[in-house]
């Protein structure tokens, strides 16, 4: 089997869903925020975050999208791998 590369490039203006609460490799995050791509999280109930900003949702949207914020990752520890 081959294994698959741990980055991933993404093209600028990309949009990445990443559904799985165990996901939480926040330096491939900030690459992808780097190089001006977004990304959707489920992220773990442990994971500590500020939110910056909340925007509406389309009455369009997937049902099992609950929320659009921005945020910020308030543990240092997290933090310091989103960099």
């Amino acid at each position: 089997m081959q294994k698959l590369p741990k980055e991933i490039i993404l093209s600028a203006e990309s949009v990445v869903v990443v559904a799985d609460r165990a996901y939480v490799d926040f330096e491939n995050l900030y690459r992808w925020h780097k190089g001006n791509s977004y990304f959707v999280v489920r992220l773990k109930k442990s994971v500590k975050f500020k939110r910056l900003n909340k925007r509406e949702l389309p009455e369009s949207r997937h049902q099992h999208i609950l929320v659009d914020e921005y945020i910020e990752l308030e543990d240092a520890k997290t933090y310091s791998k989103y960099q």
